[in-house]
C-alpha cells in the first residue's frame, strides 16, 4: 500500500502543457526493445515535452534494440534457477555513453527514464524475476547518475498474447510492469492495448499484433510524454505541498459525529496557505456539504471513508451557485476553482438511501436529494483511485469544467436510488476518463450539454454497467458533443441499452468515434436520435423522462453527423427479471406472466438510427460489427407503425417493439454498414433491416 506521500504524487494531472519553472532542465532517457526502437520521439514525444517545458530546457536520449532481454541492461540480473543465462549489461553501457555525454555538459533538474521492453523476457519465461530486474535497472541508473529521484514511465506490454500461447509469461510481465510503477511515487505506466491495430510502417493492415501501427507509435509517444510531464509536475507539487490532517481540526472518524465544520476548517486553512493536501486518515467521517477550493488535494487514505450525512439540514444551498439542471444540494462542491484533486484508496459514500432522501420531499414537491459531487466552472480537475458509492441523486457531476482527468476510480451506484448517474459531464472540455470500473443505477458515463458543448472527450479502458445506459450523450443537448473518442471498453448488464447518442435540444453532434467495444447482456445496443424537444436552459430545469409537455419547447432543431463506430461485438438479451427485482427503490411490480411483455421486448431492440421529418442523421459508419439478438419477433410486430414522437424524451423502448430485429433506420442520409454481421438466436418474423426515408444506405 502506498503511503500518503505516494498517494499524493501518484495522481495523474491533466494531460496539458504545464508551466515551465524558471531555470528547470529536464532529461528524458528512452530505451527498450522493438516497440521502443519503432518509436520516433521527434514525431510526438519530444514536441510534447518541449511544449511543456520549453525546447531549450529539454534533452531526449534514445537507444533501443529489438528482441533483447532485460539482462542486457540490468547488470545484476539473476535467473530464477541456476547460473545461466548471464547478465551482460552491454546495451545499458551503450545507452549510458549517450547519457553521460549530456549530463557532463549540463546539470538537469529532473531525469525521467522511459522503458518499453519485456517481450523477450515473457517469451523466455523469466516473468518471475522481472520485477526484481526492473527495479534493479532503475536503481542501477540512479546509482550511476548519483541521484535518488529518477522518474520512470513503463510501457506495459500490449494485449498481443493474453492467452500466453506464444509468450508463456506475457500476462505475468504485464502485471509486474503495472505493480512496479504503481508501487513507486516516481513511477507511472502506459497502456498499449489499443496501439497494435491498424496500418503498420510497411503499409500492412494489422490486428492485435506484437508491434504497433503507425498511428499506434504516434500515440505511444504522446502517452509517454503525458505521463512523464505529469510525474514531474506531481513530484514538484508534492515537494511543496503542505498537509492538513482533518483530525487536527477536530474531525472524529467514529461513523456518528458530524464533521462538516472540522473538514471545512481544514480545507479553508489549506486554501489560506496557498494550497496543499487535506488528508482524511483512516476512520469513518460523517459530513455534510464541503466546499473545495483552488490548489486543494483531498487525499482519502485507504481505510478512510467520507460518509454523507443522512440529515437534509447538513446540505444547505444558500452559498452555492444554483444548478442549471436538477437540485443544487451536494456533498462535495466547488466553483470557479483551479487544480482540485480527489485521490487515494479510500471511499466517498453518499449513503443516499430512499428512506433518508425520498424524491420530491422538499417544499412545493421540490427534489432536494444531494449529488455526490458538483463542480462548476473548474479547471484542472483530477479524480484518481477512489471508490464512490451511493449518492441520493446524480453521482459525479462536472459542469463547464476544463482539463479533467478521471483515472482508475470505482463507482458503485447500482440499485441504490433513482437517478444514480455515474459520471455526468455537462459542457466540459478536454477530458480523459480511463481505467475506471463503473456500475451505475442510471446512465454510467453521460455527456450533457445544458449550455456549452462537450468537446475533446476521451474515454478508454473502462468497464461499465448500468440499469439505463453504459454510454449516453444527452438528454440535455443544447450545445452539443464534438470530438469524442471512446475505445477499448467493456459494457455489460445494461438492460435498457448500451450506447445512446442524442441531440434533442438544438445542439450539434460531430466527429464521434467509438471503437473496440465488447458488450454482454445489453438491451438496445445503439440508439442514435435527432429530435426536437427544443429545451432552452434559461432557468433551473427538472430532469427525466416524465418532464416536458410533449411539444417542442422552442429551440431550433440540431444536427448529428460524422459518427464512426468500429470493432464492436455485442450480445443483446432480454432483461433478467430476478436482477431487475434488486432495484427495490423503483417499487416496480414484476410481470406475472411468463410471456415476454412488449416493454421487455422493446428494451432488447435493434440498432435504431432516426432523425425527424426534414432533419436527417448524416454520415454514419458502422464497420466490423458483430451483434447477436434474441429474436422472437411476431408478424404483428413486423407491421408495427413506429410513432415519430418528435418532441418526446428520447428513449428507444418508448417507440415500442420495432418492425426490424437487426436495425431500424429512419430519416437518415449516408449510412454505411461495412462488415456488419447481425444474427438472431431465435426465429423472428420481422425483417433484419428496415429503412424508412433513408438516402444512400450502403451495406
Amino acid at each position: 500500500m502506498k503511503s500518503l506521500c505516494l498517494a499524493i504524487v501518484a495522481v495523474l494531472v491533466c494531460v496539458l502543457p504545464t508551466r515551465a519553472e524558471e531555470n528547470e532542465t529536464h532529461l528524458f532517457i528512452l530505451s527498450g526493445q522493438s516497440n521502443m526502437a519503432g518509436l520516433d520521439p521527434e514525431i510526438s514525444f519530444t514536441p510534447a515535452v518541449e511544449a511543456a517545458f520549453g525546447k531549450e530546457n529539454v534533452t531526449v536520449v534514445k537507444d533501443a534494440v529489438g528482441g533483447q532481454p532485460i539482462r542486457r541492461w540490468h547488470k545484476d540480473w539473476k535467473p530464477p534457477q541456476g547460473d545461466s543465462p548471464k547478465a551482460t549489461g552491454d546495451l545499458y553501457d551503450r545507452l549510458m555513453k549517450q547519457v553521460h555525454a549530456v549530463v557532463q555538459a549540463r546539470e538537469y533538474t529532473t531525469v525521467t527514464f522511459v522503458w518499453m521492453q519485456g517481450e523477450r523476457d515473457a517469451k523466455e519465461k523469466f516473468g518471475d524475476v522481472y520485477a526484481a530486474s526492473l527495479k534493479g535497472l532503475i536503481g542501477q541508473l540512479e546509482q550511476d547518475l548519483g541521484r535518488d529521484d529518477v522518474n520512470f514511465v513503463i510501457g506495459r506490454l500490449s494485449d498481443f498474447d493474453m492467452a500466453n500461447a506464444k509468450y508463456p509469461h506475457w500476462t505475468k510481465v504485464r502485471e509486474v510492469q503495472v505493480e512496479v510503477a504503481e508501487a513507486d511515487p516516481r513511477g507511472a505506466w502506459v497502456d498499449t492495448d489499443d496501439l497494435n491495430d491498424g496500418v503498420n510502417k510497411r503499409g500492412k493492415e494489422i490486428t492485435n499484433d506484437l508491434h504497433y501501427s503507425v498511428e499506434g507509435y504516434r500515440t505511444l509517444g504522446k502517452r509517454f510524454a503525458e505521463k512523464a510531464i505529469a510525474l514531474i509536475e506531481e513530484n514538484r507539487q508534492a515537494a511543496e505541498a503542505k498537509v492538513f490532517n482533518i483530525n487536527d481540526f477536530g474531525a472524529v472518524g467514529d461513523g456518528k459525529s458530524v464533521n462538516t465544520r472540522a473538514i471545512q476548517a481544514a480545507v479553508d486553512a489549506c486554501s489560506n496557505a496557498g494550497g496543499g493536501v487535506v488528508r482524511v486518515p483512516s476512520g469513518d467521517y460523517v459530513t455534510g456539504t464541503i466546499a473545495l477550493k483552488s490548489h486543494i488535494i483531498l487525499s482519502v487514505d485507504q481505510g478512510a471513508s467520507l460518509l454523507g450525512s443522512q440529515d437534509m439540514k447538513d446540505y444547505p444551498t444558500a452559498s452555492l451557485r444554483p444548478a442549471r439542471e436538477g437540485n443544487s444540494e451536494c456533498l462535495l462542491y466547488a466553483e470557479d476553482a483551479t487544480d482540485i484533486r480527489l485521490i487515494g484508496k479510500g471511499v466517498i459514500d453518499g449513503r443516499g438511501k430512499p428512506e433518508f432522501f425520498p424524491r420530491n420531499a422538499g417544499p412545493n414537491n421540490r427534489d432536494r436529494r444531494p449529488r455526490l459531487i458538483r463542480f462548476e466552472n473548474c479547471q484542472k480537475v483530477t479524480l484518481s483511485d477512489l471508490t464512490f458509492k451511493n449518492p441520493a441523486f446524480w453521482g459525479i457531476h462536472l459542469v463547464d469544467c476544463r482539463d479533467v482527468q478521471i483515472d482508475s476510480i470505482t463507482i458503485r451506484f447500482r440499485n441504490n436510488h433513482s437517478n444514480n448517474d455515474g459520471i455526468d459531464l455537462d459542457g466540459c472540455e478536454n477530458v480523459l476518463i480511463e481505467n475506471c470500473d463503473i456500475n451505475a443505477g442510471d446512465d454510467a458515463i453521460c455527456l450533457k450539454s445544458s449550455l456549452n458543448p462537450c468537446r475533446k472527450i476521451v474515454v478508454r479502458n473502462c468497464k461499465v454497467s448500468s440499469n439505463t445506459a453504459a454510454l449516453k450523450f444527452g438528454t440535455s443537448s443544447s450545445g452539443g458533443f464534438i470530438d469524442v473518442d471512446v475505445s477499448n471498453c467493456t459494457f455489460y448488464d445494461c438492460p435498457m441499452g448500451a450506447i445512446k447518442l442524442q441531440i434533442v435540444d438544438g445542439g450539434r453532434m460531430e466527429n464521434i468515434k467509438i471503437s473496440q467495444i465488447q458488450m454482454t447482456d445489453v438491451g438496445c445496443p445503439l440508439f442514435i436520435r435527432l429530435g426536437d424537444r427544443g429545451r432552452e436552459y434559461t432557468r433551473n430545469t427538472a430532469t427525466g423522462p416524465n418532464t416536458g409537455s410533449g411539444e417542442s419547447e422552442g429551440a431550433r432543431v440540431g444536427s448529428i453527423k460524422d459518427i464512426t463506430i468500429r470493432d464492436v461485438v455485442a450480445k443483446v438479451t432480454f432483461e433478467d427479471r430476478a436482477r431487475a427485482a434488486h432495484a427495490t427503490y423503483r417499487a416496480a411490480k414484476p410481470p406475472t406472466s411468463s410471456e415476454l411483455t412488449d416493454n421487455e421486448k422493446a428494451k432488447a431492440g435493434p440498432i435504431m438510427i432516426t432523425g425527424i421529418p426534414g432533419h436527417y442523421v448524416e454520415n454514419v459508419l458502422l464497420e466490423n460489427i458483430k451483434i447477436s439478438f434474441p429474436g422472437q419477433g411476431t408478424e404483428e410486430e413486423a407491421n408495427h407503425e413506429v410513432p415519430e414522437d418528435i418532441a418526446r424524451y428520447p428513449e428507444q423502448f418508448f417507440f415500442g417493439v420495432l418492425p426490424a430485429w437487426g436495425a431500424y433506420i429512419r430519416h437518415a442520409r449516408n449510412v454505411q454498414f461495412k462488415n456488419v454481421e447481425l444474427t438472431s438466436r431465435a426465429p423472428d418474423a420481422r425483417e433484419k433491416i428496415v429503412l424508412d426515408d433513408v438516402i444512400n444506405f450502403e451495406e
